[in-house]
C-alpha cells in the first residue's frame, strides 16, 4: 500500500516563515521611519506654536519673557534656560500665562547642555545685558534631519554658532 502524506515539509515550512520573517524586517523599518517623520512634523508645528505665544507676549508685554532664574533650583540646569524635559518648562509656561508643548520624546542625555545636547527637548533662552528681552533663542532638534544649525547675528554680540539641532530667534524692531 502506498500511502502519500498530504502536509507541508520541513523546508517547505522554514522557507515560509523566513520569507514572513524578511517582509515583517521591512515593514517595521517603514514605521520607523514613518514615526520619526511624524515626531519632526510635530516639532516643526510645536516650535511654530512657541513662536506665537512669544509674539504675543511680546505685544502684550513689550519684550519677550527673560528665561533668567527659571532653572534655579534645577540640577544641571543652565540658569537662562527653560527645557521641556524639566522643570524649568514649567515655571516658563507660568511667565508665559499658557501650557505650551513638549518635544514628543523629551528626553535630554547627558548634561542637558542646549547647544550639545544629544536627545530631544525644546529649549529657550533669553540672554541679559543691554537686549534683556528684546531677543529669543529657541533650539529644537529633528529626527530625520542629521545638519546642524547655521548662524545668526545677534543684539550686538555677534554670531552665535548653531547647535546639533535647528533653532529660531527672535527680536523685537527695538533690538
Amino acid at each position: 500500500m502506498n500511502m502519500k502524506s498530504k502536509g507541508f515539509t520541513l523546508i517547505e515550512l522554514l522557507v515560509v516563515v523566513a520569507i514572513i520573517g524578511i517582509l515583517a524586517t521591512v515593514v517595521l523599518a517603514s514605521l520607523s521611519s514613518a514615526r520619526e517623520r511624524a515626531r519632526d512634523a510635530k516639532r516643526l508645528a510645536d516650535v511654530k506654536t512657541i513662536q506665537n505665544a512669544l509674539e504675543i507676549y511680546h505685544l502684550e508685554n513689550g519684550r519677550y519673557p527673560s528665561s533668567a532664574l527659571l532653572a534655579s533650583g534645577i540640577p544641571n540646569s543652565d540658569p537662562h534656560n527653560a527645557t521641556s524635559s524639566n522643570d524649568s518648562w514649567g515655571k516658563f509656561e507660568t511667565r508665559m500665562g499658557i501650557t505650551l508643548p513638549r518635544d514628543p520624546v523629551n528626553d535630554v542625555v547627558g548634561d542637558g547642555d542646549w547647544l550639545q545636547n544629544t536627545g530631544y527637548a525644546y529649549f529657550y533662552r533669553s540672554l541679559g545685558g543691554n537686549c534683556e528681552g528684546q531677543e529669543y533663542e529657541l533650539y529644537y532638534k529633528l529626527e530625520t534631519d542629521s545638519s546642524g544649525g547655521g548662524s545668526v547675528g545677534r543684539c550686538g554680540r555677534g554670531p552665535r554658532v548653531g547647535s546639533r539641532g535647528r533653532f529660531v530667534v527672535g527680536f523685537s524692531p527695538a533690538g
